[in-house]
């Protein structure tokens, strides 16, 4: 088939304005030495960034619950029973973890975690509905439960991004009528698939400082019957830069 000269030139703009991301290769040491994680900047506005990162969480428990019917201003309980006959609205959390350049293989499938660029830290809110996650099969709660994430903060080659709690909050779902990602007996604890998205900024540090987008993780987090946990997630953010007021 030919192409014409002018079709050439009109596919090869559009391939410089889609971009490409630059993915860790497992056999591939150039690709692992880069200092990005997986950039592509689209020439068209000089300020489209694509981060692929993966976020393990080290550490995480229950921080304190929110009765039903309580105040907008009342302070969490501690302990749930004290919340009485009306039962716990939210349960608040909480995770810190780090967070790693994904190493890829040909196929574009997870090999390994490559090396540390940042850290991340959460207060999620869970439903009060979660507490059934540990008294029975997860798809007798429905096929999802809502979730979100307050104060939540990821840190990535020194720029720190937080959520837009206010306007853009995480929208996120735990994917309970998909059963346990293993047999929850075998490994001791619950594995749920859990995923979100939100709006982020960046802070006026590092390389993406001032960047504003979205982030979207997809994952899976294990829970012990006291609600203790862990998890992975592999996170996308895609940034721009804002627009100057007019």
């Amino acid at each position: 088939m030919r192409v014409s000269a002018r079709t050439g030139l009109v596919l090869a703009a559009i391939v410089l304005t889609l971009g490409s991301p630059l993915p860790a290769f497992a056999d591939d040491d150039d690709a692992m030495d880069r200092d990005t994680i997986s950039a592509s900047v689209d020439p068209a506005d000089k300020g489209l960034t694509i981060l692929n990162i993966k976020s393990r969480i080290t550490s995480g428990q229950i921080a304190g619950f929110v009765c039903a019917g309580a105040a907008p201003d009342a302070p969490p309980v501690a302990d749930p029973t004290s919340c009485g006959p009306q039962g716990v609205a939210t349960i608040l959390y909480q995770y810190s973890g780090d967070v790693y350049r994904p190493i890829l293989d040909r196929k574009a499938q997870y090999v390994a975690e490559g090396r540390k660029v940042g850290t991340v830290t959460g207060n999620p809110a869970f439903p009060g509905s979660f507490f059934g996650l540990a008294q029975g099969p997860m798809q007798l709660l429905g096929p999802t439960l809502p979730w979100t994430c307050n104060g939540c903060a990821l840190k990535v080659n020194g720029t720190t991004f937080h959520v837009r709690k206010a306007d853009m909050p995480m929208d996120g779902r735990a994917f309970t009528g998909l059963g346990p990602v293993v047999d929850p007996i075998a490994a001791g604890k619950l594995s749920l698939r859990m995923a979100g998205c939100a709006g982020i900024d960046a802070d006026d540090k590092g390389p993406y400082a001032g960047k504003s987008g979205t982030i979207c993780v997809n994952g899976t987090f294990w829970f012990d019957q006291a609600f203790n946990g862990i998890g992975s997630s592999n996170c996308t953010l895609v940034l721009q830069t804002p627009l100057s007021a007019p």
